[in-house]
């Protein structure tokens, strides 16, 4: 009856250590940008870009501010060009989260989020389609492990359009 007892307890293990392969995530697979929104904007008023990510079920990034100082806030950085003016970026809220062993939370994003880009534009500027640079820099953990911070490039298109 032991032999069979440890038969069964091995073939278990394989089967648990099996199925943990599969949960593996690959670093591409922490957060995806699904969607950038553009921004239509007439010249000499302000306007917004939306990013949307997504984060992978079971992980998080930290917010934007990060809860304490050795964390790595999620950041998006956009290159403006000429004629544009690229305002400071709006976060959305953190969601408290509680890594185990911890007696405190920090603010995380999970799920799905988007980030606002104000954008502004002279009274001159010439109407048509600019496409903006933006890399969004972030921190993937799951509940025991924070990986190495990543980048997710992406283009931001801004629409100028005349006044209707």
């Amino acid at each position: 009856m032991k032999p069979f007892l440890i038969f069964i307890g091995l073939f278990l293990s394989v089967f648990s250590l099996a199925d943990d392969v599969k949960k593996d995530v690959k670093p591409e697979d922490y957060l995806k940008i699904t969607s950038v929104k553009a921004a239509t904007i007439q010249p000499g008023k302000p306007g917004e870009a939306i990013i949307t990510a997504k984060v992978y079920p079971g992980m998080h990034v930290q917010a934007n501010p990060a809860s304490k100082p050795n964390l790595i806030a999620t950041a998006l950085t956009v290159t403006s060009k000429e004629g544009l003016e690229v305002k400071t970026p709006t976060y959305p809220e953190g969601k408290p989260y509680r890594l185990k062993d911890s007696s405190e939370d920090i603010s995380c994003y999970e799920d799905e989020f988007q980030i606002r880009v104000p954008i502004g534009t002279g009274v001159a500027s010439k109407l048509g389609k600019v496409e903006l640079d933006a890399s969004l820099r972030f921190q993937a953990c799951n509940d025991k492990t924070c990986f190495f911070p990543q980048k997710r490039e992406m283009k931001i298109p801004v629409q100028i359009v005349v006044k209707k």
